[in-house]
């Protein structure tokens, strides 16, 4: 059974600070248009962290915290995104067991959220549910939610960049 949480003001906020200057100041990967077209991917770039790294060790103890969630670390894939403006919407599942999407840095509106969507076989995925983008705001979904960026349903003037953390386990 697919099932989606939510948890506002996830990271505490001195934590949540530090990591949005990091997120400010890291370099991220280009993606790779040939995926994006293959695999119907989300264009979105990236910032993979470490197998051991602080923030890592802080997102796995606040999801056992508040989605009673435990992770093994060796299997904790983390990074930082950054997604824009899209061309279309490409719903998509993520190869995990879970997965965990943190709103860090971008404008509080619907369209820079997520959609999450239904899919019959050999039939069009058709969106479901939405959740807004809101500033330290974490989603925590099961495996095989079709989801994707809102940004392609956004009128002009309607979303922004969106910085996020994704872990997916």
């Amino acid at each position: 059974m697919s099932q989606i949480f939510i948890q506002d003001n996830f990271f505490p906020e001195k934590e949540y600070s530090i990591i949005c200057q990091e997120l400010l100041n890291v370099q991220y990967v280009v993606p790779d248009e040939e995926k994006i077209k293959t695999q119907g991917g989300t264009y979105w770039h990236i910032h993979e962290l470490p197998l051991h790294c602080e923030v890592k060790d802080l997102v796995q103890n606040l999801i056992k915290k508040y989605f009673f969630y435990t992770i093994n670390p060796e299997k904790h894939n983390c990074m930082y995104t950054m997604v824009g403006a899209n061309d279309k919407a490409r719903p998509h599942i993520d190869r995990c067991d879970a997965q965990c999407l943190i709103y860090m840095i971008g404008d509080e509106k619907l369209n820079n959220g997520t959609g999450f969507y239904t899919k019959e076989k050999d039939k069009e995925a058709i969106l479901n549910s939405h959740i807004g983008f809101k500033r330290n705001r974490a989603i925590f979904f099961t495996a095989g939610i079709y989801h994707c960026p809102l940004h392609p349903f956004a009128k002009k003037g309607e979303s922004s960049w969106r910085y996020s953390l994704a872990n997916f386990f």
